[in-house]
């Protein structure tokens, strides 16, 4: 599991670097193929999460997006901003050469109508002891409709051990759902998927 430690480490990566829009969908993280993230669409539990800001972390059974199950997260008034984050755990080998990644958002209640959310890879090495880099995913606008955020072709640091951040903030309180987390070397976003028409 990911240290308090680590988790604070990859908030600091994620403020240190800037995020690009994207908004590409992807299938549902249970049967993406080479999804190297556990327990990615917190099908049953929120075991394999660490939880990095919020009042209350809380699964849920009837709000996930790809697959049964999500994550609902009340967020933290640093008195600054709020915010919501959490981190996968599981410190395993994650893909070399390409690969995409990306997460699902809702805000089920409060916010300014400008939730921002993002999604972010930090790289580790040595049993993830050591950090290497990160690698930003995108940021957007989330509402009350799921929005998946992600994008596809990215060059990885090497084989390493991949966190991966789902994040949340806005001006005013609110309460976020996360789901479908990945980072794969195979995965496909919706829009790239080709269909033969007879």
């Amino acid at each position: 599991m990911i240290t308090a430690q680590r988790a604070a480490i990859v908030l600091i990566a994620i403020a240190a670097i800037g995020f690009a829009p994207s908004s590409e969908a992807q299938v549902d993280c249970t049967t993406q193929t080479g999804n190297v993230i556990l327990n990615c669409g917190f099908t049953t539990d929120l075991t394999l999460w660490a939880f990095s800001w919020g009042d209350s972390f809380t699964w849920t059974g009837a709000d996930g997006d790809g697959s049964p199950g999500a994550v609902s997260v009340d967020a933290f008034n640093t008195g600054v901003d709020y915010r919501a984050a959490m981190n996968s755990g599981a410190c395993i080998s994650g893909p070399g050469g390409f690969f995409g990644a990306g997460g699902a958002f809702k805000v089920t209640s409060g916010g300014s109508g400008a939730t921002q959310c993002e999604v972010n890879v930090v790289w580790y090495d040595n049993n993830c002891a050591t950090l290497i880099t990160a690698s930003d995913i995108g940021t957007q606008i989330v509402g009350s409709s799921w929005t998946r955020i992600g994008t596809t072709g990215l060059s990885s640091p090497g084989v390493l051990e991949p966190i991966i951040t789902l994040y949340c903030t806005d001006t005013v309180d609110f309460t976020v759902v996360f789901d479908d987390a990945v980072v794969a070397d195979a995965w496909v976003p919706v829009e790239l998927q080709s269909f033969t028409i007879e």
